[in-house]
């Protein structure tokens, strides 16, 4: 048998050089194939995941279908909320209504009309007494050899489900589709200002934008048009690295579940100085008299005290302070933990279809083993993923020509102004201007 050459490719990318692409600013979206193979939770189905979890209930989020054709969007305080077994979730999806069980919690709303989305649960929490389930997800394959389903959540959902345009201030993502199809919709950082940025539903790291991706109002939002969006669709096995700070509006094509794990980066000391000051500002203000309904929380968050936010921007203050000690004393190493506990208490790109910008599919069996692992020279292995048109191009509802020129990035009511205490918390938590509040609160404090 000949030897094997020097050079031979390796059964997957070694882990090492997928961690290396991971922390050291890999600046675009990638689609790892064959690298969960061995993942013993790859081959889970919804029917599987019954028999696991029995009569354990999970809490879904129920939308409605109608949403599509509606311009605003359907945020998650909007939904409706129900606790369910998988096994009625699964008999919800494979039969009509009126042959659900009586006390399927679900049986009200018509799988025609509505999906059901399990997302964002947390697995250490969902499978607490099975460690055999949670070291069946092996990020090790990764690069990250102390991590497993315990830091990880997963997303189980009908065909339509989909979580709101939004993106995650701390960190990046690692994917992986276990079972069906989902529909990634991605838009690189320098189009913030196309996707209408808003911290109205608050939640901590998450920064959504006002509009609808799938039936955008290009007259109340006209910068959206010139977006340039990344449309991938995941099968089975895939595996997407999210990089930091890439917009995101994802949606199930068919019944599907996904497994994620968030990476915290060094720079996330200066993503949590401004989350701090963020979360000030929003809690305090919008917790007056006149809207302590909690309206403007996203489900997901808590209302925390004035103190209690006081106490987040000084901790976080520190965590700059010392972080910088670091790096000038040379101590800086990356890290990589939870983008979230559990518990709360804890250069600019081309927008051209470049390829550097371009999200591209890697299979793991076909490149070098060298830990500096050069993507340009994985090329003849490499196939990518076009970029989409911009919605100007690729849209219908083509604007006329005073529409399609150049305009400032605001949003149009199609009415005068009216100014209230959301709008002025909107502006003051702008990504923009958080972050020069955050430099300056840091100079500030370097002279003291």
């Amino acid at each position: 048998m000949a030897a094997r050459s020097e050079n031979a490719c390796p059964n997957r990318i070694p882990p090492e050089a997928v961690r290396r692409l991971a922390i050291d600013g890999l600046t675009y979206p990638v689609v790892f194939k064959s690298m969960i193979d061995d993942w013993p939770s790859v081959k889970w189905t919804n029917e599987s995941l019954a028999e696991i979890l029995l009569d354990q209930t999970v809490k879904f989020r129920i939308g409605t279908r109608k949403w599509a054709d509606e311009k605003g969007v359907l945020w998650e305080r909007d939904c409706m909320y129900r606790n369910a077994t998988l096994y009625c979730y699964n008999e919800w999806l494979n039969k009509d209504s009126e042959q659900l069980s009586e006390d399927n919690p679900l049986k009200e709303f018509p799988s025609t009309d509505y999906w059901c989305y399990a997302d964002y649960k947390y697995m250490a929490h969902v499978f607490q007494d099975r460690t055999d389930i949670l070291k069946s997800v092996k990020w090790s394959n990764f690069g990250f050899a102390d991590r497993d389903g315990t830091e990880s959540t997963i997303w189980i959902g009908s065909e339509g489900s989909h979580t709101p345009c939004h993106f995650d201030t701390y960190g990046c993502n690692l994917v992986a589709q276990i079972h069906g199809k989902k529909k990634w919709s991605l838009f690189a950082p320098h189009q913030t200002a196309m996707l209408y940025p808003t911290r109205i539903p608050y939640e901590e790291s998450s920064v959504f934008s006002h509009v609808n991706i799938t039936n955008p109002d290009l007259k109340k939002h006209p910068c959206f048009q010139d977006a340039t969006p990344y449309v991938i669709t995941l099968q089975p096995g895939d595996v997407l690295y999210v990089p930091r700070h890439w917009w995101h509006f994802v949606e199930c094509l068919t019944p599907a579940i996904s497994i994620n794990t968030w990476i915290e980066l060094n720079v996330d000391n200066q993503a949590r100085l401004e989350e701090s000051i963020v979360r000030l500002i929003t809690c305090n203000m919008m917790s007056s008299k006149n809207t302590n309904d909690g309206s403007w929380l996203n489900p997901t968050e808590e209302m925390t005290s004035p103190e209690v936010n006081l106490e987040y921007l000084k901790a976080a203050m520190k965590s700059v302070d010392e972080k910088n000690t670091e790096q000038n004393q040379g101590q800086g190493e990356p890290v990589c933990k939870m983008r979230k506990t559990v518990q709360k208490s804890e250069q600019k790109e081309s927008s051209k279809c470049s390829s550097e910008c371009s999200p591209v599919a890697m299979h793991s069996s076909q490149c070098q083993t060298s830990l500096a692992l050069n993507i340009t020279e994985c090329s003849s292995f490499i196939e990518k993923v076009k970029c989409t048109s911009s919605i100007r191009e690729s849209t219908s509802n083509v604007q006329d020509s005073e529409n399609q020129r150049s305009v400032e990035c605001t949003e149009d009511n199609g009415k005068e102004c009216e100014t209230s205490l959301e709008l002025l918390v909107e502006c003051l938590t702008h990504p923009s201007v958080v972050r020069q509040v955050a430099d300056l609160l840091k100079e500030k404090c370097s002279k003291k």
